[in-house]
């Protein structure tokens, strides 16, 4: 049975830094962050999906950032899709296999040099198994490339493309018709395309709740996720 869901998603970060000065006064920088991703998704017969998205989002324009310079943020617009295969596997779960690309284009910045746009993509594959028939878990491996344009020196990624393996658990809770919420914990190892021997670990983590009115719409409210470190150079 084919089906189409379309879904936004709102996000907000909220940092407040504060720095002592060498007159030993202290300067608090509250920061608030916001971000509006929606979508359509389409599943046919339940061996086939695709997704088409599109994100508003606020991001760091300063290497380092947002430790360094808590208030250089400047908005960034992202789009893409994914397209995946199903199979389920009789009595034991459902294997999945999917490509996703993106391309985000950074907006610009007051008195900043933007940021390179870049290309993100790459394979992933995962086992699901319903634990009941509310909660399904499942175990992901994703691997990404990131494709920064070509620009000027001063405004390249210090160690250029950056290969990405991402491993991770995802536990998924339907709680009624109307709502349902999402978690995901992993690992992410990343590292230069051309240097693969710098490479940085992180930890991967995500919370999405979502409030669906009915079949064919979803409201998110999705937590901060350190998927990559895009342009910031720390994971």
């Amino acid at each position: 049975m084919s089906a189409f869901n379309v879904h936004l998603n709102y996000g907000a970060t909220f940092f407040n830094y504060a720095e002592e000065d060498t007159a030993g006064v202290i300067d608090n920088a509250p920061t608030l962050l916001h971000s509006l991703e929606s979508g359509i998704r389409f599943t046919g017969n339940n061996w086939l999906d695709a997704e088409l998205h599109a994100q508003i989002d606020a991001a760091p324009v300063i290497y380092g950032a947002p430790t360094d310079e808590p208030l250089a943020v400047v908005q960034i617009n992202r789009a893409g899709g994914t397209v995946g295969l199903n199979y389920d596997i009789s009595d034991v779960g459902s294997l999945r296999i999917a490509y996703l690309g993106d391309r985000t284009d950074f907006m610009e910045g007051d008195g900043y040099v933007t940021a390179p746009n870049y290309w993100t993509h790459g394979p992933e594959a995962s086992f699901g198994r319903n634990i009941t028939s509310a909660t399904r878990a499942s175990a992901v491996y994703a691997f990404r490339v990131q494709d920064f344009d070509e620009v000027a020196a001063s405004q390249a990624a210090p160690n250029g493309d950056l290969n990405s393996h991402l491993v991770y658990a995802r536990l998924t809770h339907q709680a009624s018709q109307l709502s349902g919420v999402e978690g995901r914990l992993g690992y992410q190892i990343q590292a230069p395309a051309e240097d693969p021997d710098l490479e940085e670990n992180g930890l991967y983590a995500l919370l999405n709740l979502r409030l669906s009115p009915s079949p064919f719409f979803t409201l998110g409210l999705a937590g901060t996720q350190a998927l990559s470190s895009d342009v910031t150079g720390a994971a």
